[in-house]
């Protein structure tokens, strides 16, 4: 029902990765970026260039051990596609979209539903043909409709559906259940507004008014906001099946494209005075010609002056020191938390791995970047198997963005002009050339 990446070791048997479960469902979820297990502690003492290690991750052609950082070694997801077939299946249920005449749900039906055996359907058949009697029909063999599953959040739901003129669109949908994600959905939509024209940014077609909602089959009430259909899923995704592909990371001119078209949606966003507070892989879109789309603006502020007090919000592998410790009772520069995020991501993916699992003393990685060992901590990366590292001007900016001191931390302007200029990049045309061969690449690598 739901395609999947299996994502396995060089050097174990088929029966072991079985074990492991480490089976990835393709869909938009943050249980991918929970990572197997902690570091273990390291005496630093005694090993003071040797980071932690799990037997979770993919590993180089030396054999290198990897750590849970890369992103072979997550966990895998509930199955929440199969999940929604059954309830579908159970009770029919779908989304009623009478109220809104401007969106149509486009509706798959369930393959794998009950029939009665074939000695039972014939001999069925033929007493009905003898007694003249309706062919035998059962309510189980028609099977129910339900809209198609795109992906979900922590309190959403996301259908793909039809807008006025044919335009396919990815419909989000968020329940009515209590006050908090009624003032989610209208901090969403109104950050949307805002950035209706802001490059890199996913657009809102459509959106129903916080103070009313449309009503389900089941009598549950919803939020309804129709977004920009990405057909090529979240970067997370697409990350994942590079992983698993002979070629473990993405090619450096195109890795470098998307770390600028995604630092040039950021740039639009703080240009507006619009805080994403939640940047990661996930919520990085990829458009039908490879683009990316920053997406998911649920905790988002907008503020005249970035400096405020916040609260810890987002996901921790990605929020920065004073955010996930609370330093400063709370005070946070936020343009700056954002590009800490940001180094997170682009270190994502220049090096195919994640290059720490918390910004805390209890992490080996993060304790290097404090005390500012980045020798010990790129070659930590070489050790665990990192199949490929930036170069020395990439690894200068990540450096400076993964900076503890956010005072220290760089400006994106600086960075778009300093380090990811257009000139040094791939253009629109040329990035989607080599998005094109990048899929046909994988494609070939995935068939059996």
């Amino acid at each position: 029902m739901a395609s999947s990446i299996v994502l396995r070791e060089a050097s174990e048997s088929p029966s072991s990765v079985m074990e492991q479960g480490i089976s990835v469902t393709k869909k938009r979820s943050a249980d991918l970026l929970e990572a197997a297990g902690g570091d273990p502690d390291v005496d630093p003492a005694h090993e003071p260039c040797t980071p932690p290690s799990s037997t979770g991750g993919r590993t180089n052609k030396h054999a290198k051990p990897a750590d849970s950082s890369s992103f072979a070694s997550l966990n895998a997801p509930h199955r929440q596609f199969e999940r929604l077939v059954a309830a579908a299946e159970a009770d029919g249920t779908a989304v009623n979209l009478d109220a809104c005449d401007e969106l149509q749900l486009l509706e798959v039906r369930v393959t794998k539903v009950w029939q009665p055996p074939v000695p039972f359907r014939v001999c069925t058949s033929l007493l009905c043909w003898f007694a003249r009697l309706p062919a035998f029909s059962s309510p189980s063999r028609r099977p129910p409709t339900f809209p198609q599953f795109l992906g979900e959040g922590i309190s959403s739901h996301v259908y793909l559906a039809r807008h006025t003129g044919g335009t396919l669109t990815a419909l989000k949908l968020m329940g009515d259940d209590d006050s908090t994600n009624t003032t989610t959905f209208a901090q969403e939509v109104a950050v949307l507004e805002v950035l209706a024209d802001a490059p890199y940014v996913v657009r809102s077609l459509w959106a129903s008014r916080p103070d009313s909602c449309s009503m389900r089959k089941d009598g549950r009430r919803v939020h309804l906001n129709a977004l920009e259909y990405t057909p090529h899923g979240d970067l997370m995704m697409l990350l994942l099946r590079v992983a698993s592909s002979p070629q473990p990371v993405l090619p450096a001119h195109l890795a470098r494209s998307y770390a600028r078209q995604f630092l040039v949606g950021l740039a639009a966003c703080h240009a507006r005075h619009v805080y994403h507070r939640d940047l990661k892989p996930d919520n990085l879109l990829v458009a039908r010609d490879g683009s990316l789309r920053l997406a998911d603006f649920g905790i988002s502020m907008i503020c005249p002056r970035a400096s405020t007090v916040v609260s810890k919000s987002g996901t921790p592998r990605y929020m920065p020191p004073e955010v996930l410790l609370l330093l400063n009772s709370g005070l946070c520069n936020l343009e700056k938390a954002d590009i800490w995020s940001a180094g997170v991501v682009i270190f994502a993916i220049l090096v195919g791995r994640h290059p720490m699992q918390t910004a805390s003393m209890a992490d080996w990685f993060f304790k290097r970047i404090a005390a500012g060992r980045w020798d010990q901590f790129w070659e930590g990366h070489m050790r665990i198997g990192a199949d490929c590292l930036p170069c020395q001007e990439d690894r200068r900016f990540i450096e400076r963005m993964l900076s503890p001191r956010p005072a220290q931390r760089p400006s994106i302007a600086s960075l778009l002009q300093n380090w990811l200029s257009e000139d040094s990049c791939l253009s629109p045309m040329e990035h989607a050339e080599e998005f094109d061969i990048l899929l046909g690449d994988l494609e070939q690598a995935e068939l059996p």
